[in-house]
């Protein structure tokens, strides 16, 4: 039975690792199906040297880089086409357009076909090794050159498709620590788990994360049944985009990596990813690292990136969240009553203030409108509560964010 979830579009499973040693810690060794032992050193070496070899990249000099860059420069003004000689320059301009985009076009039919052999290529070539290094205790960092968004989809597909998964889309602009958390204190309270009863809304980020490693470290009682049998995969693409690169975010990760039958699979795209974590960080995450070169185009990662030069301000989310982060608890709860009052009421656009005033004096945050005042304070100066007044003079509090961005902010995904 496979279930699928979606994080900013992505996907879920439910399987069986017997393999992994139940309630202990993630294995440090392994041993392939030849009999050949690459426990220890071996392994650690192969494992230390992407990391090295990245690190040694930064090394290059100005100079250099300033070869690369002139010789780059020749290379192209070479290969540009000839304009045909015309008495309209326009017209010659255009005959170089289209030659432009008809070689394009040419080019991508010409490559298609070799991309996705090379697909299939690295699906039966480094499908079985990666399951095996899951079922060993091993977490999976996946680099190389080109997209691994299909590759790594496809291998859940296929050989961890009795196993739950969560996937993640790290380039996601939405993606957050709560809304990987969220998903999985979920999966606990559907499979009726130990402490499954919790309230996810209602806890902070590092309760969520407490919970979830105890319902893991109690997986193997026998009130359990047989999900002492099953693993879960946390798979993220673009570990290295976006606001899981976070170092804070990175921290929270590893905790969760850590979790015996929890395992981790992620890709990075960025040439200095590895320079990201301490020699610290890399023996938490316990990653077995695997080059595989894809040379596929990042088609859904650019359809949530930023245009060059764009003035919009497309990190409305992340500057949301440094706003809240530097607010107290008092003011972010107050906040959340407003985003819940719109999400509930989207006719009203915005709540009246005397209503406000009621619901904090419910909650026990506030017993005046001068004292709701003044926790809003800085709110309205970053222009997260904007207020007007009605045509009957009442003065009216609201937010002019998506309702997607409402939820997360009355659910404290952005904290």
């Amino acid at each position: 039975m496979e279930i699928e979830n979606e994080i900013g579009g992505t996907g879920g499973r439910v399987g069986v690792g017997d393999s992994k040693a139940r309630g202990e810690k993630k294995a440090s060794h392994f041993i392939v199906a030849t009999g050949k032992d690459y426990s220890g050193k071996g392994v650690q070496q192969s494992f230390v040297n992407y990391f090295v070899a990245t690190r040694n990249r930064d090394k290059v000099t100005d100079a250099d880089e300033d070869k690369g860059k002139k010789l780059l420069l020749r290379t192209q003004d070479q290969q540009k086409p000839k304009a045909t000689k015309e008495r309209d320059g326009v017209t010659a301009q255009v005959k170089q357009d289209d030659f432009v985009i008809e070689k394009e076009e040419d080019d991508l039919r010409k490559h298609r076909l070799e991309k996705e052999t090379l697909q299939t290529f690295n699906l039966e070539r480094y499908g079985g090794m990666m399951k095996h290094y899951i079922n060993c205790g091993f977490n999976l960092l996946i680099y190389g050159v080109g997209s691994k968004w299909d590759f790594l989809n496809n291998f859940a597909k296929r050989y961890l498709g009795e196993h739950h998964r969560l996937v993640i889309n790290g380039f996601h602009s939405a993606t957050s620590m709560k809304s990987i958390t969220n998903q999985m204190v979920t999966y606990a309270q559907k499979n009726n788990l130990k402490y499954a009863a919790v309230k996810k809304t209602t806890m902070s980020l590092n309760d969520q994360i407490e919970n979830i490693k105890q319902v893991f470290r109690n997986i193997s009682e026998p009130e359990n049944g047989e999900f002492h049998k099953k693993s879960y995969v946390l798979l993220i693409h673009s570990l290295d985009i976006g606001a899981l690169k976070n170092d804070e975010f990175q921290q929270q990760i590893a905790e969760i990596a850590e979790i015996p039958y929890v395992s981790l699979i992620v890709s990075v795209d960025h040439i200095k990813a590895g320079m990201m974590w301490s020699e610290q960080m890399i023996d938490r995450f316990n990653f077995m690292a695997l080059q595989v070169n894809t040379f596929a185009d990042y088609d859904v990662e650019q359809e949530y990136q930023s245009p060059l030069f764009s003035f919009k301000n497309d990190n409305q989310e992340v500057g949301l969240s440094f706003v809240l982060k530097s607010m107290t608890q008092t003011q972010r709860n107050i906040l959340k009553l407003i985003a819940k009052y719109q999400l509930d009421n989207p006719q009203d656009k915005g709540i009246q203030m005397k209503e406000l005033m009621n619901l904090c004096v419910e909650n026990m945050l506030a017993f005046s409108q001068k004292a709701i005042k003044d926790y809003l304070h800085e709110a309205k100066d970053h222009k997260v509560i904007h207020e007007r007044t009605d045509e009957n003079g009442h003065q009216i509090l609201f937010m002019t964010y998506n309702p997607v961005l409402l939820e997360k902010i009355s659910n404290d995904e952005l904290n």
